[in-house]
């Protein structure tokens, strides 16, 4: 256990750099002070993104190093105990206060059962398995940028030119120590959703009303599966969340502070995937549509007022900086979306359309018929595969949100969470239908179905209804997650037995490159981009269905001595090639090209056949 003790105390750290650096915005930013449902989210919220802005200045002047950033955290905790120090009759009393409000109570039973799933995660998340997308961008991304010192260009990476919000955070954790305290760091962020849903639903309804909404957020196959690696999607849901937590504190107490909070969360959202952008416009429709009354048209002219100044200048002003930098490196904000209007390297018109054609293909179908069916779809037929939205979502949502449906007309924040996940889906719906994709709503149906199931049981007046209910979520939730429960044990009792290690694939060919191929040497790998663990320059394809690597470097190649000369124009030392068919339309002449030993060298093969490593002639020989 010696391995988990050491991540979750590096964990530790970060949590404690995160609340410091809350706790001195808190004091010093007098009108963030002021109390409220969600003044607990305040630190959390303002110190988590106080380090986003810090690491993306110190990785723009290129001081991302252990010195600075490590020197830093350590002031800000010193910082932070001291004033908690001076606070600290407050604390105890609230610590005192919340250990007497804990009673046994069957609406809590739901709770034990999510806390056992939570515990599953965390060993779960300990393992060194990475995954795909993580390897190809989210953990590679904040490596590459650890070695450089900073930001960096790295060719025919389109990820790397997009919002990188969480990524700056993983970058964080694998200064603190590496990248498994990255994965336990995404962790975190569903751990924070869970309590926050339910924090959420108690409030505007029972106990019972906030266990069930944990209890359905971890209903969802695909949340459980994001929450076991070092995705993105997590940390979006959780601010995505806290933004819709603050602005329902604005609408009942109309205090500004709650608003301005909302619009830095919404700036957070929008720094983390370009899919964010939506959630200022979300979170003001919201604000708008709440306060606007029937002829009253100052009220209207003040919530629009309101949510330019407080909702979206916030968020406008966080997110900017990254569009900024992706115009820096390629001259277009979006790169590579809108290339027909501003361009940008290492891409055409052509490869615009097949990645449209691409992402219009995820899901079942894009005429009317295919939005009308698209919820249905959705809970009866999500699975593996883009064909099949590419996730699974809990079919229990056939039975929740009808009845949330059913109570929105009369209870305000059931109507408000399902109109926010309304806006988002609209929005999910024209772009990339991948189920992942909807994990930010999960949260606010959650709050939604817990509210609603809760007032449905009250009209019966039946004690022994809510008691069949607990017990009923409770097996819910145990069945769903059985082989999460299950593979958190095997991972726990291998930790008590032997090493935790890396993968066996991390052994075989990425192990050979570190230790035989020249510190300068640059690979070209094909029908894969998974590159977290190779330690020597590469490029590779962001998207197999639009191949950059075809289209620009191998495509038109007229014979095996072109494919050759086009490598080393490039220069291209090596190439890796996977065995996994992606369709992808090589012509002839690269089989030539690996075939010709006269122009390449085999070096590697993976014993499972896998993979193949060759080293083109007329380059640096391979290390001896």
């Amino acid at each position: 256990m010696r391995h988990l003790a050491i991540h979750l105390a590096s964990l530790g750290v970060l949590i404690a750099a995160f609340l410091s650096a809350g706790i001195l915005i808190e004091h010093y930013v007098h009108p963030l002070r002021r109390p409220g449902f969600a003044a607990g989210l305040t630190r959390l919220t303002l110190g988590i993104t106080f380090w986003i802005a810090l690491l993306f200045a110190c990785a723009s002047v290129g001081m991302l190093r252990l010195s600075v950033v490590g020197l830093a955290a350590a002031l800000l905790i010193l910082a932070g105990m001291v004033f908690a120090w001076r606070d600290r009759l407050a604390h105890t009393t609230a610590l005192h206060a919340s250990i007497r409000a804990v009673r046994p109570d069957i609406a809590k039973l739901p709770l034990m059962f999510v806390g056992i799933v939570l515990l599953a995660l965390v060993f779960d998340s300990s393992t060194s398995y990475v995954g795909w997308d993580p390897s190809v961008a989210h953990l590679t991304l904040p490596k590459l940028y650890l070695a450089n010192g900073g930001f960096r260009r790295v060719p025919f990476n389109v990820y790397s030119y997009w919002p990188q919000n969480i990524q700056l955070l993983y970058a964080f954790a694998m200064l603190i120590h590496d990248y498994i305290v990255a994965k336990l760091l995404h962790l975190m962020f569903l751990v924070l959703c869970v309590a926050v849903a339910y924090r959420v639903a108690s409030k505007h309804s029972s106990q019972a009303g906030g266990s069930i909404a944990a209890v359905l957020l971890l209903l969802n196959p695909v949340v459980l599966l994001e929450a076991q690696l070092a995705y993105i999607d997590l940390g979006f849901a959780f601010f995505f969340l806290t933004a819709f937590a603050f602005a329902l504190e604005y609408l009942e107490t109309r205090h500004v502070a709650p608003l301005v909070l909302a619009g830095i969360c919404c700036g957070v959202v929008a720094g983390t995937k370009i899919l964010g952008a939506v959630a200022a416009p979300c979170i003001a429709i919201l604000v708008v549509v709440s306060r606007v009354t029937p002829f009253k048209a100052a009220e209207l002219r003040h919530a629009l007022r309101d949510v330019l100044l407080y909702v979206a200048a916030p968020a406008f002003l966080l997110a900017l900086p990254w569009y900024l930098r992706s115009s820096w490196y390629t001259g277009n904000p979006v790169y590579p979306l809108l290339y027909a209007w501003f361009g940008g390297p290492e891409w055409s018109p052509s490869l615009a359309e097949q990645f449209l054609r691409w992402q219009q293909s995820i899901g079942m179908g894009r005429q009317f018929v295919d939005y009308l069916l698209l919820p249905f779809r959705l809970v009866f037929q999500s699975g593996d595969g883009y064909g099949h939205f590419d996730g699974r979502i809990s079919p229990v949502w056939s039975v929740v949100l009808p009845a949330g449906l059913a109570v929105a007309r009369s209870n305000p924040v059931v109507r408000r969470s399902l109109a926010v996940a309304g806006l988002y889906f609209v929005a999910w719906a024209a772009t990339s239908q991948q189920a992942r994709f909807l994990i930010p709503i999960m949260p606010l149906l959650a709050i939604a179905g817990g509210v609603s199931i809760d007032r449905l049981l009250a009209r019966l007046s039946i004690r022994s209804a809510r008691v069949a209910a607990m017990a009923a979520v409770s097996c819910m939730l145990l069945w769903s997650s059985r082989s999460v429960i299950t593979g958190g044990g095997r991972v726990a009792r291998d930790m008590l037995t032997q090493d935790v290690s890396v993968s066996a694939e991390a052994k075989t060919v990425y192990e050979f490159i570190s230790a035989n191929l020249p510190a300068d040497a640059r690979l070209m790998m094909l029908n894969t981009n998974r590159g977290f663990f190779v330690d020597r320059e590469y490029i590779a394809d962001s998207f197999f269905e639009a191949s950059q690597i075809n289209a620009l470097i191998l495509e038109g190649s007229s014979d095996a001595a072109g494919v050759s000369r086009r490598l080393h124009e490039r220069g291209i030392t090596h190439v890796l090639l996977s065995a996994d068919d992606w369709n992808i339309p090589y012509p002839p002449a690269l089989w030539e090209f690996l075939g010709d030993r006269r122009l390449v060298d085999l070096l590697y093969s993976c014993p499972d056949r896998s993979c193949l490593l060759f080293q083109v002639r007329g380059t640096q020989n391979v290390k001896r």
